[in-house]
């Protein structure tokens, strides 16, 4: 199946997780979700950092040749300093991580407002990592850029190889989850100042009623979206927040994204391509 026809998919999946009565925020997630079948999401990365303490794992999406697109934050370690490029592995060339080539970053360019004044901002969480280049023995693609207004109601696709469900170990397989773009009210609920159409953030809720959406190591994930019959970047994810007591079904879950369009320059800048090249 074309991967374009998901985004007419319902998704359906599980989705708890304890929460209070407050705004809470946590890395973008999706749970369970649909499978994505070889072949069809040639686009996906698989990212892994290697940290003093450990590793993180993330996703990303293929812009260039020789260039990722994916959250800033998954390309920094705890003490909000840039990881080195040769500490970022890049998963490529097919929808299971067991069976993917893989390739060090030669160069991450993290968006300088990211760290404003020596905090994270998650407005501005968008990062480029540089690649020598992909093997010709297996096939990746690009997204161009998406340059219209998103609008209320248009549904967005998100992928990624994070958790199913809480504790779940991560997934070999990439999935799928159909999202959709929110109303200026609900989403200014959420986001102070938000902008609708092309902000910096782009902001959706799902599809089902069951809460679907990203879930840890899907950070940094494309969100596709169908432009006359072909496949655009809308943006990667960046987390979630929702108010209340998330196991509840009357608490409504906001999916807070980092719009591709609104920061072309910022790409065009870290990868030395145009514009016009970029978008397409």
């Amino acid at each position: 199946m074309h991967l374009a026809s998901y985004l007419f998919l319902t998704v359906f999946f599980a989705f708890a997780f304890a929460g209070e009565t407050r705004l809470h925020r946590l890395p973008k997630r999706i749970y369970n979700g649909d499978l994505v079948s070889q072949g069809n999401a040639p686009y996906a990365v698989f990212l892994q950092s290697q940290l003093s303490s450990g590793s993180k794992t993330g996703g990303g999406v293929i812009i260039s040749p020789k260039h990722i697109l994916t959250a800033a934050h998954n390309v920094v370690d705890g003490n909000n300093k840039p990881l080195a490029a040769s500490n970022v592995l890049i998963g490529y060339g097919s929808e299971l991580k067991s069976k993917q080539l893989s390739v060090s970053g030669t160069k991450v360019t993290i968006h300088p407002n990211f760290f404003a004044n020596g905090k994270r901002n998650t407005t501005f969480d968008i990062a480029v990592v540089e690649i020598q280049g992909f093997s010709s023995s297996v096939k990746t693609s690009q997204l161009k850029i998406y340059s219209g207004n998103l609008q209320p109601g248009q549904k967005l696709l998100t992928v990624g190889w994070g958790k199913a469900e809480p504790n779940a170990v991560l997934l070999d397989q990439l999935r799928s989850a159909l999202m959709t773009v929110g109303n200026e009210k609900d989403c200014s609920a959420y986001i102070s100042n938000y902008e609708p159409g092309n902000g910096p953030q782009v902001c959706s809720f799902a599809v089902s009623e069951q809460k679907t959406g990203p879930n840890q190591g899907d950070a940094g994930s494309a969100i596709v979206i169908s432009q006359n019959g072909q496949l655009k970047l809308a943006g990667v994810t960046s987390f979630l927040t929702y108010f209340g007591n998330i196991n509840s079904e009357n608490t409504k879950v906001a999916h807070l994204d980092i719009s591709a369009a609104y920061f072309i320059d910022f790409i065009a800048s870290a990868t030395g391509i145009s514009t016009n090249n970029l978008s397409g």
